[in-house]
């Protein structure tokens, strides 16, 4: 007991030096912090300590976890909106201001503006001091391609990526059912690392018939772009069922009636498109290709001048001129070539030829499905069916494509 009342006056007083002058030692993360083994605990120097910053950097800094293009742990980079300047989306760079870094008087502009990985016959992130060096981070997107599924989202994405000042994360799904601080922030630990030269870009075609774009307003730069890739419906109803038959496992050789993600498949195209009255079933495969619907519920939320429209029938017949329209779009330094793009003669799409990119050359076996015969009759009704859909995009779209006058 004699030594019961010191040690309680001790206790007392190092609890009172500690909230004077270092109250936030014994908050719940102090404890939660010393409690983590001594490799996790060690300080992490990022771009926070660098002289020269770009805009936006002082903001930066890195959090523990598994880095995905690394596949192992690490203190990976994380952008501006993951500090406590959560709040400040707005602070975001416009993509003149990222593109007005690149010199493209230097003919070595490529090298230094992708700097990120190395390729050869894969993608390689460069050694993690280097990472850190060349800030290199995972961004939220300042452009998106949205869709539209069975349109050549997958392909224009690819092609997109070929670019050095293009950091393109393929088919990102948002993580969550809404769309909040939090759920951004992860999202953007999916794209793929990007250097302050770099425009960071994702695509998914779900992205068209989702809320996801709008909802997303608040976070997005003012300045953000997007793509929208639209093919003849009629053609892309067709594909988008032989795409539903080849992921349900149907049965190949047998008759089969199925639902598959909400979708009533049956062993032909006709009986899955049309009903036993004569008309047009009603199904996310013949609604998608009412393109226009959905366009507009974008534009009462952004700008006509921020989408680019491609005609995905001509871009899969020759995807240069519509890359150069893109470059022009999103103001990027020239670097497409006539030879980079090459016809594959077995299936008639085009495969990528760029010295540079070793590690990219043809789209997976799987594109370019041979499309089965169809009634006449049918097709006829689809076309009648699409038509006024079509007919709006022409004219309050100005959308002159081969098939929106048919």
């Amino acid at each position: 007991m004699k030594y019961k009342l010191p040690v309680v006056c001790l206790s007392v007083t190092f609890v009172v030096t500690l909230s004077v002058f270092g109250g936030s030692m014994i908050s719940p993360a102090f404890f939660i912090k010393y409690r983590e083994p001594q490799s996790a605990r060690t300080p992490s120097r990022g771009p926070i300590a660098n002289s020269h910053k770009f805009a936006g950097d002082a903001d930066q800094g890195f959090a523990r976890g598994k880095n995905i293009a690394l596949g192992v742990k690490w203190k990976r980079p994380i952008t501006i909106v993951n500090r406590k300047n959560a709040d400040n989306f707005k602070a975001l760079e416009s993509i003149e201001t990222i593109l007005g870094r690149i010199n493209t008087t230097d003919p070595t502009w490529t090298k230094k503006v992708d700097n990120c990985f190395i390729y050869g016959e894969k993608r390689l992130p460069v050694r993690k001091n280097l990472l850190q060096k060349r800030r290199c981070q995972k961004r939220l997107p300042v452009a998106l391609v949205l869709g539209v599924k069975k349109c050549g989202t997958g392909t224009l994405s690819r092609f997109l990526d070929l670019h050095p000042a293009v950091s393109m994360t393929s088919e990102t799904s948002f993580p969550g059912k809404r769309v909040t601080k939090s759920s951004v922030i992860n999202w953007i630990q999916l794209m793929r690392l990007s250097s302050p030269y770099q425009l960071t870009m994702t695509e998914n075609p779900s992205f068209f018939e989702s809320n996801l774009p709008s909802d997303l307003k608040p976070y997005l730069s003012s300045s953000v772009k997007f793509f929208v890739i639209l093919r003849n419906p009629v053609d892309r109803a067709i594909s988008d069922y032989l795409h539903t038959v080849a992921h349900s496992n149907a049965p190949k050789d047998r008759s089969f009636d199925i639902v598959f993600n909400t979708v009533r498949v049956r062993e032909t195209f006709e009986k899955t498109v049309m009903g036993p009255d004569g008309y047009i079933v009603s199904s996310t495969i013949t609604e998608l290709g009412q393109y226009v619907v959905y366009l507009n519920k974008f534009l009462e939320v952004y700008h006509r001048d921020q989408f680019l429209i491609i005609d995905g029938d001509a871009f899969a017949k020759d995807p240069y001129p519509t890359l150069l329209k893109v470059e022009e779009f999103l103001g990027l330094p020239k670097f497409y070539k006539r030879t980079h793009f090459v016809k594959n003669q077995t299936k008639g799409l085009y495969c990528a030829q760029v010295p540079e990119r070793p590690d990219f050359g043809c789209m997976i076996p799987s594109k370019g499905r041979p499309h089965p015969k169809v009634s006449e009759d049918v097709l006829r009704k689809l076309r009648d069916y699409y038509r006024p859909y079509n007919k709006k995009l022409r004219d309050q779209l100005g959308l002159n494509f081969s098939w929106t006058s048919e």
